[in-house]
């Protein structure tokens, strides 16, 4: 039996975690805490998964290779591009979760975050993708770099390279060996690699998005506005097939999340 994936793709920084957050309050989709049942434990989960400390944002985000243990294909860089769909249920069968193989086994929908412009056949085809809107790309570069960058003694530090800021086990992307820190000034380095970078330009074209397979797409800009955000849901339940979840989920999710981000 094939997993059913919910694919969000989008540009780290852009959200995407705290709208995986809601839809994995859906009851038919797997929850990345499987002990995360009632309206109450869900409101929970996301006051304590995004925090007012940026600084180690990376380390109490929702979790899905914690969940899946999926860490032979990696959501940004390469590694698992080529797999086919018959390579990757051989190596979900060896690799993946107890939770996992229950999820398939009940047909629940397991979301998984995604950020190329490559979408691999074994995801399937429920694919939603957040894109870059104008209005939002100041709010995108403060966040990105906020929760993912920093610096140390000077340096750029690189938080997505840091051993110590990744929770599951990290073997196959050490093997990448990619730069901890860069000694580059903050300025350049936003320009270069946040405000003006291939990925930021990427997701700020719709049809890009769509012409890889994206079944809907909403703006970032949807996700921090509190009204745009319920109707959109709304959307996103009848399209991929979720049952709606409690208003006050969204609604306090929200609010303690948006509460975070006033830059």
């Amino acid at each position: 039996m094939r997993p059913d994936f919910l694919v969000v793709n989008y540009p780290r920084g852009a959200a995407g975690k705290f709208l995986i957050s809601l839809l994995i309050a859906s009851d038919n989709a797997a929850h990345y805490d499987p002990s995360v049942i009632d309206t109450q434990s869900k409101i929970d989960y996301i006051r304590e998964s995004f925090t007012y400390d940026f600084s180690s944002w990376l380390l109490k985000e929702p979790a899905d290779k914690l969940a899946w243990n999926i860490s032979f294909v990696s959501n940004f860089y390469p590694r698992g591009n080529n797999l086919s769909v018959t390579e990757f249920d051989e190596l979900a069968s060896e690799h993946c979760t107890t939770w996992y193989h229950e999820s398939v086994k009940q047909r629940r929908k397991i979301v998984i975050p995604w950020h190329k412009d490559f979408l691999p056949a074994f995801l399937g085809r429920d694919v939603l993708s957040i894109s870059l809107d104008k209005q939002s790309l100041g709010w995108f570069t403060r966040s990105v770099w906020a929760k993912h960058y920093g610096i140390v003694d000077g340096m750029i530090h690189v938080k997505g390279n840091d051993p110590s800021f990744y929770r599951a086990d990290r073997t196959n992307h050490t093997a990448f060996n990619n730069p901890i820190y860069l000694d580059q000034s903050r300025f350049s380095f936003i320009k270069d690699n946040i405000y003006r970078s291939n990925e930021t330009k990427f997701f700020s074209g719709k049809e890009n998005l769509l012409s890889i397979g994206s079944k809907m797409v909403i703006e970032l800009g949807d996700l921090l506005d509190i009204n745009r955000l319920e109707s959109k849901l709304d959307e996103l339940y009848n399209m991929f097939g979720l049952m709606p979840i409690d208003q006050r989920v969204v609604r306090e999710g929200f609010a303690h999340w948006r509460s975070l981000h006033e830059y």
